[in-house]
């Protein structure tokens, strides 16, 4: 990720495919990953189509 290094993508594996997420800052980034696998180990998210 030359020019890119503070940010970072965090991928899920969905059903359709991949999701890509990138965030500003490494902080944000590692907050929101930590968010997205609590909530898997939870149980998971609930994703509808609008």
């Amino acid at each position: 990720m030359a020019g890119r290094a503070a940010e970072k993508e965090v991928f899920m594996r969905a059903r359709a495919g991949n999701i890509s997420v990138s965030f500003p800052t490494e902080d944000e980034s590692r907050n929101w990953e930590e968010r997205f696998v609590s909530k898997l180990k939870e149980g998971g998210y609930r994703v509808r189509q609008e």
